[in-house]
């Protein structure tokens, strides 16, 4: 059994746990220090980016993942990531579903983009699983230099729908 699982507006509090995760190996990249960020006033540091496009899942009552929705010109730019001691048990797809439906709440049919590492297979599958297609490869300057991305858009339909379905990744 999964588990209730449910979405809020992400907090300070549940900022900074993220901030706590530790991930391993190459995806070393997504640690991040709260102290630097809200240093900086970046992402979820910043109070007012936070409560206007970050919010959090969580698994009865306990923070799992979260996600970012940002709007830009003509498109929503999703962001998203799970807690690493969670991942390859089926959760991610949950985490995108969720993102979707507050998508679809909040802006429509305005197209939904999201950019993935190109050697981040576990994350491609489980976006793919989920009707996103990959639209282009586009090349980004990082602070770790050039990084390689896969620039993905989420393709509505019920044959979709019917996969997440399927693998369980339905959020209620």
């Amino acid at each position: 059994m999964m588990g209730d699982i449910s979405i809020r507006s992400m907090s300070q509090d549940d900022a900074q746990e993220m901030c706590s995760w530790e991930y391993s190996g190459q995806y070393r990249v997504y640690n991040n220090s709260w102290e630097k960020m809200a240093e900086q006033h970046i992402s979820y540091a910043d109070e007012e980016t936070r409560r206007k496009e970050f919010y959090t899942l969580l698994r009865d009552g306990k923070m799992i993942g979260f996600f970012r929705l940002r709007r830009g010109e003509k498109v929503v730019e999703l962001g998203l990531g799970l807690r690493p001691d969670l991942c390859g048990q089926g959760l991610g797809k949950k985490l995108v579903q969720a993102a979707v439906q507050e998508h679809k709440k909040r802006f429509g049919d305005l197209p939904l983009w999201l950019a993935v590492r190109v050697w981040n297979e576990r994350a491609i599958r489980c976006y793919r699983t989920c009707g996103f297609v990959e639209i282009k490869r586009l090349t980004l300057e990082l602070s770790e230099g050039p990084t390689e991305f896969i620039r993905m858009e989420y393709r509505d339909d019920e044959k979709v729908e019917r996969n997440c379905k399927a693998s369980g990744s339905v959020v209620q």
